[in-house]
């Protein structure tokens, strides 16, 4: 492959493999070991390079067992046009390519900024609630894209679901932490909030 190929790759795919706890880290007595991936902003595969969209997942599922990898976070943006039929197969047929669990939520390209998420909720399952679920010793958030920031009742929402859950250890998710120039979103002062009562 060439090089250019390459850093458009790198570009337009944020690929992250985490060794998120040691063993030490985790509650007395239990020794798990796993990994998660966390994929965000892969829209320019679906748009552009659908085989390798192909491959990073097939790529992932056969590294499943040699990193002990329990799921697959993606942070949205998994299309670049929220209602273009032929990305969205692309998407389908990448993720199909593993047997890995995925925790999707949605980014301001999959649902037209916010305003649709009739096809992203089509072909992900996922509506433009933000949840908080379990998985594996965590507890993990998942926010939508908003073009501001959630409106507080539904962080208090959030907050009181996380308060009634079991786990210790939390993952939150989101699509618009911060702008292409590292300043921050108002969502994540919300989320510093969010997790400050939490804890």
């Amino acid at each position: 492959m060439k090089t250019g190929f390459l850093t458009k790759i790198s570009l337009s795919l944020v690929f992250l493999l985490l060794i998120l706890l040691p063993a030490s880290a985790l509650p007395s007595g239990n020794t798990t070991t796993y990994s998660l991936v966390h994929l965000s902003d892969t829209q320019n595969l679906a748009f552009r390079f659908p085989k390798t969209y192909d491959y990073t997942f097939s790529y992932l599922e056969s590294i499943k067992t040699r990193y002990n990898i329990s799921a697959i976070i993606i942070t949205g943006d998994l299309v670049s046009t929220w209602d273009s039929n032929k990305e969205w197969d692309a998407y389908s047929h990448a993720v199909n390519k593993t047997t890995l669990p995925l925790y999707v939520i949605a980014g301001n390209h999959d649902t037209n900024r916010g305003k649709n998420y009739l096809t992203f909720t089509r072909v992900t399952g996922n509506s433009n609630e933000n949840y908080v679920t379990r998985l594996e010793d965590f507890d993990f958030v998942g926010i939508n894209y908003v073009g501001t920031s959630l409106k507080p009742q539904e962080f208090t929402t959030l907050r009181q679901s996380l308060v009634a859950a079991p786990e210790n250890f939390t993952i939150i998710a989101t699509h618009y932490y911060m702008d292409q120039n590292g300043i921050p979103s108002k969502t994540k002062g919300k989320i510093d909030i969010l997790v400050n009562i939490y804890t």
